[in-house]
């Protein structure tokens, strides 16, 4: 089949919807499928992947399924507001469930609507779209698992707590810096995007700011960790969950997407004093490991894509 992925941004840029989109491309490629992504930002065709930033291909091409990642995006709603005029069916990945102006025209205009959440499914039942909406499941790679090295900071300082992501604002960082009361190491670490989001811990003996782009050095620094935490105001699901499971650490998550569909595999906490009681006792919830292996893997994800068209 001939699949075209819809995205802002395409690897080599780091971040968790440009590592879901390139599995899922990679993926769909690797079962025989001609697989294009069509990204506003992207460095070129990658590992096989054809990759555009030409939108008039929806137009001058005829895809078996067109896989939109998001609106609220120039490409992603570009595609999604003139999908009756482009001659493939498209699939409108809901990525956050709330009344935006690029939300409904995005869920009427496709043909189908997948659905990862809880919150996904109700979201779409209360405004009767249900009908042409499917299951499909957030994923990571089989290959996130890090090796057991002596070279992470698990090596110089052992027992820490991580939290992963870029520095934006709604990732918290800063104020789970500000809120960490605990004598428990935090590292904050993720690529370095907005320097007015980077917490200044340079008087504060037991926080580390590691800036890291290369996924290896992040997945073996969430192994190493005793905790994973995830202190975001909102996630399209939180990926840096699955990837603390598949690793063997258990993590702490504010109650975002992702956390909704893995609340019995780690701690959710709505407050970070109830954040740092959780830490202080040091009683972690451990995830099952097994849970993602068979329903988190991007294999489920692009099975249950081309079940639709199918």
């Amino acid at each position: 089949m001939k699949i075209c992925y819809v995205a802002h941004r395409y690897y080599p840029y780091p971040g968790g919807t440009e590592y879901y989109v390139q599995n899922m491309a990679e993926e769909t490629l690797s079962q025989g499928h001609d697989v294009t992504v069509l990204a506003s930002q992207h460095k070129g065709d990658q590992n096989g992947v054809k990759v555009t930033n030409d939108v008039q291909i929806l137009i001058k091409e005829k895809f078996d399924l067109i896989v939109v990642h998001g609106s609220g995006v120039g490409m992603q709603d570009t595609v999604l507001i003139n999908a009756r005029q482009i001659p493939s069916p498209i699939m409108f990945m809901i990525v956050r469930p709330e009344e935006s102006r690029s939300i409904f025209p995005a869920m009427e205009n496709a043909d189908y609507i997948a659905c990862s959440t809880p919150t996904d499914w109700r979201f779409v039942k209360k405004y009767r779209q249900e009908q042409k909406s499917v299951q499909v499941n957030h994923s990571i790679s089989k290959d996130d698992v890090a090796e057991l090295t002596n070279k992470s900071i698990g090596s110089l300082f052992d027992p820490y707590c991580i939290s992963v992501g870029g520095f934006w604002s709604h990732k918290g960082h800063k104020e789970l810096s500000e809120g960490w009361t605990v004598d428990k190491r935090l590292f904050m670490t993720g690529y370095n995007n907005d320097r007015n989001w980077v917490p200044d811990v340079r008087e504060k003996s037991n926080q580390y700011l590691l800036f890291l782009e290369n996924k290896e050095d992040v997945l073996r620094h969430i192994r190493d960790a005793e905790l994973l935490i995830l202190n975001s105001q909102y996630e399209g699901f939180g990926l840096v969950l699955l990837e603390a499971m598949l690793n063997d650490t258990p993590w702490a998550s504010t109650p975002v997407a992702g956390a909704e569909v893995l609340k019995d595999h780690g701690f959710v906490y709505n407050s970070l004093p109830e954040l740092m009681e959780y830490v202080e006792k040091g009683e972690y919830i451990k995830g099952d490991k097994q849970f993602v292996i068979d329903n988190h893997l991007t294999d489920t994800t692009v099975k249950q894509i081309l079940d639709v068209i199918k």
